[in-house]
């Protein structure tokens, strides 16, 4: 909590010292480096970031935000493949968070779909791209609830997300 508290004023040095006293075999452990992975992905610091994830994932498998945390540091280290692999996990574990959908590789995005033929031919033409298709998630910006209902029916398959706006859709990689 004192780390935490120390964080949250902005004293990152102080979290990170607190953080560092946690024993190893002490349940906080995992939070603490979790914590300390936040740190040093603030800084910029990727690869040490991702390493202490590991480590609280190794502790803790089954906690999502320590995987949603890693596949964030390994996305920004540019490890696409294997951001996509723990965004995977984290889906897994989270099937309706829309965090961990938004930011799950690269995303492709339609305006105005209509009755969503464009966006089936850009998916068929890609097929042969390899791991292309593994790393997608299709964003359709739509107001109309109709079509939304059409286009529904022909993307099942990819679960899509629909926006209101082009400025609803997630930052990120995109098509």
């Amino acid at each position: 909590r004192a780390g935490y508290e120390c964080e949250n004023r902005g004293d990152l040095q102080g979290a990170d010292a607190f953080y560092r006293r946690v024993p190893e075999g002490d349940p906080a452990c995992a939070d603490a480096l979790y914590f300390l992975g936040r740190i040093a992905a603030r800084d910029r610091r990727d690869e040490e970031a991702i390493a202490l994830f590991q480590k609280a994932v190794e502790m803790c498998p089954a906690e999502a935000l320590y995987l949603f945390a890693l596949a964030e540091a390994l996305n920004s280290a540019r490890r696409m493949a294997e951001a996509v692999d723990v965004y995977r996990a984290c889906l897994a574990l989270l099937p309706e968070c829309t965090a961990v959908r938004n930011n799950y590789a690269v995303k492709l995005i339609e305006l105005g779909p209509g009755r969503g033929t464009l966006i089936a031919d850009a998916l068929r033409a890609t097929r042969g791209v390899p791991d292309f298709h593994r790393t997608l998630s299709l964003h359709l910006v739509d107001i109309n609830e109709p079509l939304r209902a059409v286009q529904q029916a022909a993307h099942a398959a990819w679960q899509p997300t629909w926006h209101e706006r082009i400025d609803d859709v997630p930052a990120g990689p995109a098509l």
